[in-house]
This record gives structure tokens, sequence and C-alpha cells, in this order.
């Protein structure tokens, strides 16, 4: 599952949260990349992740002050969902 399949007409916050809510209820996190792309313009790609992480870092945070996780299980799964599910797949060291 990636986000990448959200094409630029619905990157929208809502749609993003959205998404991270299904794949941290239903996946193992090291098994759904959040970000992917198809894109071939590096200004669009960099921009794309800087929101997206940034998106990610106040969902996280959100869910840490609601009590669903502490601060060390939301730095986990950001960095399987932004980092070690993609390394894995590509078997990157």
């Amino acid at each position: 599952m990636h986000v990448g399949g959200l094409w630029w007409f619905n990157f929208r916050e809502s749609t993003y949260r959205q998404c991270m809510q299904y794949r941290l209820e239903a996946l193992p996190t090291v098994k759904a990349s959040l970000i992917a792309s198809d894109s071939r313009c590096i200004e669009w790609t960099y921009g794309k992740i800087w929101l997206v992480k940034r998106v990610l870092a106040e969902f996280l945070a959100g869910r840490v002050a609601a009590g669903w996780m502490d601060g060390e299980e939301a730095i986990g799964v950001a960095r399987d969902w932004l980092y070690e599910s993609a390394a894995r797949r590509y078997r990157v060291g």
C-alpha cells in the first residue's frame, strides 16, 4: 500500500491523515511504505515528502497525546513508514 497512489488532485491533509489512520489500524507498519511517487520532478518530490512528513508528525503527536501510543512507538511507526519498509523491500542495508 502506498500513499503515492493519491494523485495530485487528491493530495489533501485530510486524505493523508485518513490513510495513516487506516494503515495504522490494519497493517504492520513495516509492511506499509508511506511515500511512493512516480514524479519526475525533484521540486515536486521534495515538497510532497516534506509535507507528508509534517502531516505524519502531527498525526503521530495526536496519537501520543490521545494515549494510543507512547513516544517510542510513534518514532518506530515513523521509522517503519518512512524507511524500514522500503529498505526491506529493496534490500537496502
